[in-house]
């Protein structure tokens, strides 16, 4: 079971609040819906049989060329991140840093710290986690005086 190919049918997010990371929601040949399951160099090892009813679900995304995104065991481990417009990026984690690198010096002024960190912490740029950080804790101290 786990050689087969998933196809990628729609994004799983905690809140319908753009932008913000996704779980990429994958599907098997009878209709049900799977998770990847990664080791620890981010390659996929495996599926996971998901329950997804009442679930915010999004659209997925396709490839550039039209046709639909599919994962398989051995395959590098596929991301997903709504941009600030709404449009979706699926993807391996160079992919989906790149856009969200480009992303960046946009939060800070769309008044969303919390996602700024997030996705500072995830590309790792030292600078806007710095940033981000400070903002966010600020926010969380006047939460804490209240």
């Amino acid at each position: 079971m786990d050689h087969k190919t998933f196809t990628l049918d729609c994004l799983f997010r905690v809140s319908r609040e753009i932008p913000g990371f996704a779980i990429c929601i994958f599907r098997d040949e009878h209709g049900r819906h799977f998770t990847q399951k990664t080791d620890r160099e981010g390659i996929v090892d495996g599926f996971l049989l998901t329950n997804t009813k009442g679930s915010v679900l999004g659209k997925a995304p396709k490839n550039p060329d039209g046709s639909e995104i599919t994962a398989t065991v051995g395959e590098p481990f596929l991301y997903a991140f709504n941009r600030l417009d709404g449009s979706p990026v699926v993807g391996a984690r160079s992919v989906v840093e790149d856009a969200v690198r480009a992303e960046l010096p946009k939060f800070a002024l769309a008044d969303m710290p919390f996602t700024w960190e997030e996705a500072a912490n995830f590309v790792g740029d030292a600078e806007q986690q710095k940033l981000a950080g400070e903002v966010t804790a600020r926010l969380l101290q006047r939460s804490l005086a209240i």
